[in-house]
């Protein structure tokens, strides 16, 4: 997923691995964590059961989205640290190639 969606051009995939492994082991521990709190607090709201079912999902899937985000940045923080070069971001990358591509289209036809 890290490589795939990423927004940033990761070079090598052994940079994927700690956050790949983090975002991992956080939502494992964050889903038997809401897993608890569900099976402990939602019986003890039994009129607002199905509202705070709700806030409790809602919660968890933004807990859920800032791992996966951190994980992110935690492969492109490490990538920048071991390589000492700053990620490139895709768009940019797609920008660099095309004026390249144009650069030398106009030298063809200055020829």
């Amino acid at each position: 997923m890290y490589y795939a969606v990423s927004n940033i051009v990761i070079t090598r995939k052994r940079y994927l691995l700690p956050g790949a492994i983090f975002a991992s082991l956080s939502l494992f521990i964050l889903s038997h964590v809401f897993g608890l709190y569900v099976k402990y607090f939602i019986p003890k709201v039994s009129e607002y059961c199905w509202l705070a079912s709700f806030v409790v999902l809602m919660f968890w899937l933004v807990f859920l989205a800032r791992i996966i985000i951190l994980g992110g940045m935690i492969n492109s923080i490490i990538m920048e640290y071991f390589t000492g070069v700053k990620p490139i971001i895709r768009d940019q990358q797609l920008y660099l190639w095309m004026k390249n591509k144009k650069e030398k289209l106009e030298l063809k036809r200055k020829k």
